[in-house]
């Protein structure tokens, strides 16, 4: 507990606007491409964003992000262009 868990959690819960528009449609069911599509990047770069949140969050699925974010996903809105 303490100083450690503090730290571990804030890390959690603080993502970029990008990065929190990015989980949001992971957990809609959004492909890579899709998503890429959605907000107007590539896949590649979609990808880069995945891949650091899956280590961030310490999983290894686009599932368990979901799992892992779904605390502070409750009642978010994310807007995007061409949503």
């Amino acid at each position: 507990m303490g100083r450690r868990d503090d730290r571990s959690e804030r890390r959690r819960v603080h993502l970029s606007p990008r990065q929190a528009q990015i989980v949001s449609l992971i957990a809609s069911g959004h492909s890579t491409k899709e998503i890429a599509l959605r907000l107007g990047m590539s896949p590649h770069t979609v990808q880069c964003h995945v891949d650091r949140l899956f280590s961030r969050y310490d999983v290894h699925s686009r599932a368990q992000l979901v799992a892992s974010c779904a605390g502070w996903m409750v009642g978010l809105e994310v807007g995007w262009a061409g949503g």
